[in-house]
């Protein structure tokens, strides 16, 4: 009597007078109310378990009398007070070790995980919405049926323990801004034989990595440090590292067996930096990359330091396999024909590349200058990413290539004629403030463009 003035409540069975495959949903008015709107008798029963409006610590601690509840869905709910006065965060210490709870969807901005939330649990899915910014310590820990988890883009952190002894879980997606992997993160995930180590990482903490199965590790430039048996227990077969300067590593970051029997992979440019390194100098087995490395992104990097120079840093398995190709240091006309010549090559990045003056057939190619004909007839070439520093793009430089998308950089200020003429395959154009005038049939023929931004 009287419920109605408080909530709404639905229930749907199959049918059964029993209610063993209770589903119910309900409407909270009143955070601190739950209490009032559930009583013991239904709660015993529910699998399935939705609530919407306002919530609180006090109505998380009372869900824990649904003994039966495998289902939890929270999307339409706001938590207003975690037990500390913090709106839209998980109380600690939430649905750790809910016997029966293997599936909970939190609710839609919510921005903090509170520590140990799910530390126990059965949970083989956690549906962690976009706008977290923060997860707790140990928040997973010991979820022994957490199979995947993909980490919120605006958290920069993953905590102490926050999935330590998770021993199914095998896929973890971190995006490009984690800075941090915390001590025991990963700790004995023995399911985890692959990672993605994100390439903005600067620090891995203590046993971060410790008894999982990864067999190939890469750290990118900014990686700062890597703590005491981060990989103990690891069986590591491969180590790359592509910061220029070595980063800090604890001497018992990896077992002896790996210094003594893995392969260490760095650019031949940093070779004298790490061979003097007295932790990195361990491995025994140095692998060169001859003027290059490869990014995260799977681009292979080259640094060319003289223009001109190109021809002889290009390994033979650049020139006969290499797709994705990124280039740093100075290029001119000369070099162009070499990187025309890979015909395997389909994604290039030249962002960080500037171009000097050269002269071929009495022909002479301007500094700053993206050459005329660079790509011409190019077919395989399908993304070029300009120099930020060129300040113009010569005649045809990408007539009848396989082009599908470029941004013109907003130092040009000026472009060749037949541009991209005949780029059947042109689907968008981004010409950056700074081009004071397109020029004659710059787009002729691009029968696929669909979408030119200009200034």
């Amino acid at each position: 009597a009287g419920w109605g003035q408080f909530v709404d409540i639905e229930y749907i069975s199959n049918d059964d007078p029993g209610h063993q495959d209770e589903t119910v949903a309900i409407k909270v008015e009143k955070a601190g109310t739950l209490k009032d709107l559930l009583t013991e008798t239904d709660a015993g029963v529910v699998k399935e378990l939705k609530i919407e409006g306002e919530i609180d610590y006090t109505d998380i601690e009372y869900i824990r009398i649904c003994t039966a509840l495998e289902s939890l869905d929270l999307s339409g709910a706001q938590i207003t007070d975690d037990g500390t006065g913090r709106a839209n965060a998980t109380p600690e210490k939430a649905f750790s070790g809910y016997a029966s709870l293997t599936k909970v969807v939190l609710p839609q901005g919510l921005e903090f995980i509170g520590a140990e939330s799910f530390k126990g649990a059965l949970i083989s899915a956690a549906t962690v919405p976009a706008s977290v910014i923060e997860i707790g310590d140990a928040a997973f820990m010991d979820c022994k049926n957490l199979t995947s988890f993909l980490l919120p883009s605006g958290v920069s952190v993953v905590p102490a323990s926050a999935f330590e002894n998770c021993e199914n879980l095998s896929s973890v997606a971190l995006h490009l801004g984690v800075k941090e992997i915390g001590d025991k993160a990963f700790k004995n995930c023995v399911a985890i034989t692959a990672f993605g180590i994100p390439s903005d990482l600067e620090i891995i903490g203590n046993e971060a990595f410790a008894a999982t199965k990864i067999a190939d590790v890469g750290f990118g430039e900014v990686m700062k440090s890597i703590g005491s048996k981060a990989f103990a227990g690891t069986p590591v077969t491969k180590v790359t590292s592509l910061n220029p300067e070595p980063p800090v590593l604890a001497e018992d970051a990896f077992d002896a067996s790996v210094y003594e029997n893995a392969t260490l992979v760095i650019s031949d440019f940093y070779e004298e930096a790490y061979k003097s390194d007295g932790v990195w100098s361990l491995f025994k087995n140095i692998e060169l990359k001859h003027g290059t490395v490869v990014d995260p992104d799977g681009y292979t990097r080259i640094n060319n330091e003289e223009a001109g120079s190109l021809a002889e840093i290009l390994t033979p398995e650049i020139k006969t396999s290499c797709t994705k190709l990124r280039i740093w240091g100075c290029l001119n006309r000369e070099d162009f024909v070499q990187i025309k010549n890979l015909t395997k090559l389909e994604e290039l990045d030249l962002e960080k590349v500037t171009i000097e003056a050269s002269s071929s057939d009495a022909e002479m190619y301007p500094a700053d200058e993206f050459p005329k004909m660079a790509f011409q007839s190019s077919t395989n070439i399908k993304v070029v990413k300009l120099p930020a520093s060129i300040e113009s793009i010569g005649d045809s430089a990408f007539e009848e290539s396989g082009l599908t998308e470029i941004v013109i950089p907003a130092n040009v200020k000026s472009v060749g004629v037949y541009l991209f003429a005949h780029c059947a395959s042109l689907t968008k154009v981004t010409i950056e403030d700074g081009l004071e005038a397109t020029n004659t049939y710059m787009f002729l023929g691009c029968s696929a463009l669909t979408e030119v931004n200009l200034p």
